[in-house]
């Protein structure tokens, strides 16, 4: 517990806060990887290492300081996509205010969505307030959509 990282999930309810999970490791969900230094410029992950190996942690690298607004959203089959075959997903996006990744490719067999990796994929957008996030996150959602071609 001295060189280790910690996440939890917080739940409010009638305006007390309740944690109802914790575990040793970096929260999933593209949330440490991508969402954190999107919105706050921190390394969670380099930080996160450097304390498991004891290396000396520069508090400037990890301070956070807000730097955007980020909204995360995901891509759902709709129900006459199941059982059809994936032909080709359009190419995702890395363009630092904006990420999108695939979980399906060519050649996959469309499931019903029974758990978190059985989302076709997902997209992380940033803008100056949460709605405009959250708006361009929405639009990179249908337009990845649109790219899928199944058989």
């Amino acid at each position: 517990w001295d060189s280790l990282t910690v996440k939890g999930d917080l739940v409010t309810q009638e305006g007390k806060v309740y944690g109802i999970d914790r575990a040793a490791r970096l929260s999933g969900g593209d949330l440490a990887t991508h969402s954190i230094p999107m919105a706050y410029g921190v390394d969670l992950v380099g930080a996160a290492i450097k304390q498991a190996l004891n290396y000396k942690i520069d508090p400037a690298t990890v301070h956070p300081y807000k730097r955007a607004h980020v909204s995360q959203r995901y891509v759902f089959p709709d129900k006459a996509d199941i059982g059809r075959t994936v032909k080709s997903v359009p190419p995702f996006t890395d363009s630092g205010p904006a990420l999108s990744a695939w979980r399906i490719g060519p050649g996959d067999v469309i499931t019903p969505v029974t758990a978190h990796p059985d989302r076709w994929g997902m997209a992380i957008a940033t803008d100056v307030t949460g709605e405009k996030a959250t708006e361009r996150a929405r639009e990179m959602v249908r337009q990845m959509k649109r790219g899928v071609v199944l058989e």
